[in-house]
């Protein structure tokens, strides 16, 4: 419906106005591409699709076993739908840019600032630390207590095992 989403932590990150453009122009290339809408069907094609539902059907006519071979399936559908994610991403970023040089020519750096910026904001971790939780509870107001992080449990693994997801994925 023509609505471009833009996250205002990222906002207060960027240095200047080109950068905000470049990341306008990325999210209009996604528009323009129809990347959410073709997302939602191919997303509706995976999970409706005959490999699937059998797989699914498998998996409940199993004796044992059943949620480590359910997490493996969901494991790979979450998977390959971020690899496709990430293949849209390039496409954003290239038309993005086509249309930020269209708009700047003279400042055709600013989309390479933005993706490096970009880089380094978006780093996921494995977990939330406490200093996560301090930052995040910074400007809501509420006061940062540290004990909430403490409890005769702190020190329990509930991680079995290797971890489902992995990290760099």
């Amino acid at each position: 419906e023509n609505i471009v989403v833009f996250n205002l932590p990222l906002l207060f990150q960027l240095e200047n106005k080109y950068q905000v453009a470049s990341v306008l122009c990325h999210e209009i290339a996604h528009q323009k591409l129809n990347h959410v809408q073709n997302s939602i069907i191919q997303h509706a094609k995976i999970n409706n699709s005959k490999e699937v539902k059998d797989k699914t059907k498998e998996i409940a006519k199993q004796k044992y076993n059943r949620n480590q071979f359910a997490s493996q399936l969901l494991k790979k559908l979450i998977y390959n739908n971020k690899e496709l994610s990430r293949k849209l991403e390039l496409e954003a970023d290239s038309l993005g840019f086509v249309y930020f040089n269209k708009a700047f020519k003279n400042n055709i750096q600013a989309p390479l600032e933005t993706l490096t910026l970009l880089k380094s904001l978006d780093k996921e971790k494995d977990s939330l630390t406490i200093e996560d939780y301090k930052e995040i509870l910074k400007n809501t107001g509420l006061t940062f207590n540290k004990e909430w992080f403490t409890s005769e449990l702190s020190g329990y693994n509930y991680q079995k095992g290797n971890k489902f997801w992995n990290i760099d994925s």
